[in-house]
């Protein structure tokens, strides 16, 4: 819970767990989201929708996926570009974290 509180207000009740976008991090510039010159992973930001990020990275590998004692399901995703390694944490479907390595 300590780790998500950022993300998840565990205070509002049982069924009103809810997950926000991450206010720390600005999100791209709309100009560095439409240069193509730019690289996928530099428009990757907390708050987006997995459906998105799958756009945006292509289709990954789920490594792990567990249920929360609050309901709420968390998965970590792998995606492989052409010169890099992202993994992603994503809560109910929205990223809460990610990692970028180089091969």
């Amino acid at each position: 819970m300590q780790r998500l509180s950022e993300y998840v207000n565990f205070n509002a009740g049982p069924t009103a767990n809810s997950v926000v976008p991450a206010t720390n991090g600005d999100p791209p510039s709309q100009n560095a989201a439409a240069d193509p010159n730019t690289p996928a992973t530099a428009k990757l930001t907390h708050g987006m929708k997995m459906e998105d990020v799958t756009t945006l990275l292509g289709p990954g590998t789920q490594l792990s996926e567990s249920v929360g004692d609050g309901g709420l399901k968390t998965r970590v995703y792998e995606y492989m570009t052409t010169d890099r390694r992202v993994e992603i944490t994503y809560v109910d479907g929205l990223v809460v974290r990610y990692s970028i390595s180089s091969k």
